[in-house]
């Protein structure tokens, strides 16, 4: 165990393995303090590590219910804590995470979509049209999600296809 001017920690630190039991683990010890301040409709928001815990498992069900869990999900638009959500509900949940940049044109995030094998992409508001008007041009379009505010907050939206 590492060491800073020969202290020691009074309690060693805890093994973490993976993204899953990371989260537990900050829930646990980190429990109502701030994890991220954000702003969010004009406004300046708080989210707590077990707020966020909660956000990430509730998000991760909705995948498995999708049956999207084990899949590639592509995740793009503005970063916020919604973002991450995403992210480790894509990870936790058995697949992968693909970031996509926000900036990129719609033909070249179709393309990314189309290499990465991707079954459903999440994002936020502010690259909607971008996205909506080019996922019609994906093959094998099956399902369209959107749903605003029961798992993730207000931001973020779901296009699955049926690769799945």
């Amino acid at each position: 165990m590492r060491t800073y001017n020969n202290l020691k920690p009074a309690v060693p630190p805890k093994e973490i393995t993976d993204f899953k039991q990371m989260l537990e683990t900050n829930s646990e010890v980190y429990n109502d303090r701030i994890q991220y301040i954000f702003k969010e409709d004009g406004e300046m928001k708080e989210l707590t590590f077990t707020e966020f815990g909660a956000k990430v498992k509730a998000f991760t069900t909705f995948l498995y219910e999708k049956g999207l869990n084990g899949k590639r999900i592509a995740i793009t638009g503005d970063t916020s804590p919604y973002w991450m959500v995403a992210f480790y509900a894509a990870v936790i949940s058995g697949g992968v995470a693909v970031p996509l940049d926000r900036e990129l044109d719609p033909d070249q995030m179709t393309e990314f979509i189309k290499i990465a094998e991707c079954s459903a992409i999440v994002y936020t508001a502010s690259v909607a049209d971008k996205v909506e008007g080019e996922i019609a041009n994906l093959p094998d379009l099956s399902n369209f999600f959107i749903n605003k505010s029961l798992y993730f907050g207000n931001i973020l939206y779901i296009i699955s296809t049926n690769r799945y």
